[in-house]
């Protein structure tokens, strides 16, 4: 009953104070994800095809694998590949027994080794490329095996053999490539870019917000009054931290909502938006926990500002101008944030939680540590107050 009070008391609280806590915790984060959104957009240009430089090693030098480099190499793909035996990035190993491999069905594989400077990205091109060649080849090859064993005129078989043919040289290598970038390498709009920043940004402000707001309560004496009633710590810890994740999924589900009802991110499927939304909601109030057991307020709030700094550095900075290998790119990925944008990332490019799975249930099993440990070192250090 005393949970349930407590969450009452927290949402009369919440609605009572909308507009100025709307104004104070969405506002910020919604203008600049809209604001930089519509900036770049309007300053943008459309993303360059790669240049993938690569080395071959046939070791199989056969007809088959004499026209597969030929095809990744002729006229009409040199926008995207360029042969550069010293500078190349990508080294594509043909294996021996190729050819027959292909003739008669059989697994084998060929290699794409990245270099120094290489694009995982481009390499997820090349290999699609390919894959798609061998598959186009091994279905020529099938129906002329079936051709051969049909009892039908030479000339019906000479037709047929002709119309398979043109088909086989309709592997344009240039929409090969069209194809296979769009699927390897989906692009955010400016609009969901700045939309996953500052939604990461939000994220650290909220648990800022309602930290000091339990900070605030000690520093007023209620816990030492609530501490003289049967209330127990662990349930003092639990309904405050209850209170503080109610108005985390509250406000971060404005902020989404927004962004979803103007069509300008979050456009999956809602009930994934969802529990999105429950998981970051529990990692916001575990990570409360902790520091609010932990730390104090002032050494507390240092740490996640600076957090919020390093957020907005990596976030709102326009990687593009720097390129995928560069070192500012590198460190991104070691952002305290990671895990939530890469989530976030995740289900705005495929619209469902599908694929972020396994960071979900990271951030799930860290909202789970931090809530114990700080539940436990919560109820050590509070004896002694």
């Amino acid at each position: 009953m005393r949970a349930l009070a407590y969450i009452k008391l927290t949402l009369r609280d919440i609605f009572k104070n909308f507009p100025l806590l709307f104004l104070s915790l969405s506002v910020l984060p919604l203008g600049l994800a809209i604001a930089l959104g519509f900036f770049m957009d309007s300053t943008s240009t459309m993303p360059e095809i790669p240049n993938i430089k690569v080395v071959f090693i046939d070791e199989d030098e056969s007809i088959l694998s004499n026209e597969l480099i030929e095809i990744l190499t002729n006229g009409e793909s040199d926008t995207f590949i360029h042969i550069d035996e010293d500078r190349y990035n990508y080294e594509i190993i043909i294996p021996s027994g190729y050819e027959v491999a292909m003739v008669n069905h059989k697994p084998l594989n060929i290699e794409v080794k990245l270099g120094e400077n290489a694009s995982s990205n481009n390499a997820d091109i090349l290999m699609n490329v390919i894959d798609i060649y061998n598959g186009e080849i091994h279905k020529g090859i099938i129906i002329n095996k079936r051709l051969e064993e049909q009892n039908i005129s030479v000339e019906t078989k000479n037709d047929k053999l002709m119309e398979i043919q043109l088909q086989l040289q309709q592997i344009n290598e240039q929409e090969l490539f069209t194809t296979n970038l769009v699927e390897s390498k989906k692009i955010f709009t400016s609009f969901e870019n700045y939309s996953i920043a500052s939604y990461s940004f939000s994220f650290m402000f909220l648990v800022i917000i309602f930290l000091a707001s339990n900070f605030m309560e000690k520093d007023l004496g209620l816990y030492k009054r609530i501490n003289a009633t049967p209330m127990t710590r662990t349930q003092y810890y639990n309904y405050s931290l209850i209170s503080g994740a109610i108005g985390i999924f509250i406000f971060n589900m404005v902020y989404v909502l927004i962004l979803r009802v103007l069509g300008l991110s979050f456009q999956g499927r809602f009930l994934d938006l969802l529990i999105i939304q429950v998981v970051m909601t529990l990692v916001a109030s575990g990570l409360v926990g902790l520091l609010w057991a932990f730390m104090n307020k002032n050494s507390s709030l240092i740490l996640l500002n600076t957090i919020i700094l390093v957020q907005m550095l990596f976030g709102y900075f326009p990687k593009d101008l720097l390129g995928e290998g560069s070192v500012f790119s590198r460190l991104s990925s070691f952002t305290p944030d990671i895990l939530i944008t890469r989530t976030i990332s995740g289900y705005i490019l495929h619209g469902t939680i599908e694929r972020v799975m396994h960071y979900l249930v990271i951030l799930l099993g860290i909202a789970l540590i931090c809530y114990l440990i700080g539940l436990v070192k919560a109820n050590i250090r509070w004896r002694n107050e």
